[in-house]
């Protein structure tokens, strides 16, 4: 998937994903900077609907973000999305209202089965906010034996 085709992708799966009544209604901000395949740069600047009672970014819409983002780099390499089955989240520094942050989600490795992916977030500063890794299962399509497999 070429470059701008990958950033295609990446836009249309968070126009989707924007216009959710689910939980994803928090992504409706982000921005998608840039994508190549198998990588997505997002912006966004940290509003109310964010934070925690003390005016910082969520920790749980962070792991959210690293889940979600990691998995839209991983749509932009083999078209496909995954199943989570193990989320990591390092909390660095807490992110305040107003402040932009800069969200960086890369696939590591793609296997047979499993996705490894990795989500680094960064303030306007370059300080780091949070660093995230998530393996996922692959939902890869299964052919029917009807279509030559052998038994």
């Amino acid at each position: 998937m070429a470059g701008s085709c990958a950033l295609q992708v990446a836009r249309d799966t968070f126009k989707i994903i924007g216009k959710s009544k689910t939980f994803n209604r928090h992504y409706a901000k982000i921005k998608v900077v840039s994508a190549t395949p198998g990588s997505v740069k997002y912006k966004l600047t940290v509003e109310k609907e964010h934070t925690t009672l003390n005016g910082t970014l969520h920790n749980g819409l962070i792991a959210s973000m690293v889940d979600t983002f990691s998995a839209v780099a991983l749509h932009t390499q083999i078209n496909q999305f995954g199943t989570s089955v193990d989320l990591n989240v390092s909390y660095m520094k807490p992110a305040k209202i107003g402040e932009t942050i800069d969200i960086d989600a890369k696939v590591l490795k793609v296997g047979k089965t499993l996705g490894f992916l990795s989500c680094h977030i960064v303030d306007e500063h370059g300080d780091v906010i949070a660093l995230g890794e998530q393996t996922v299962i692959l939902n890869r399509p299964k052919i029917p034996k009807s279509h030559g497999q052998m038994s």
